[in-house]
């Protein structure tokens, strides 16, 4: 009797440990991160001043380049 028992409490445990996996990848794949970020923007990536341009909501950034993406970002934080 103590067997099956055992049995039906892993299995249990198994499944709710897989749903609880599934739900938090879920959260975390639903949820932007954000750049925050400490850094220069001259040690930045294109990729990062980039992401940091879109988090601002800076228009026109898909076509900048990186020493355009910097200039807005630092117009954007003198103003912002």
């Amino acid at each position: 009797m103590r067997r099956p028992l055992l049995i039906a409490l892993a299995a249990f445990v198994a499944a709710f440990a897989t749903g609880v996996a599934i739900l938090v990848r879920a959260r975390r794949a639903s949820t932007p991160e954000r750049v925050v970020s400490e850094r220069p923007l001259e040690t930045m990536t294109r990729d990062e001043l980039y992401e940091l341009a879109r988090e601002r909501d800076i228009p026109g950034r898909s076509r900048m380049k990186k020493t355009e993406l910097r200039a807005a970002l630092s117009r954007a934080g003198r103003s912002g």
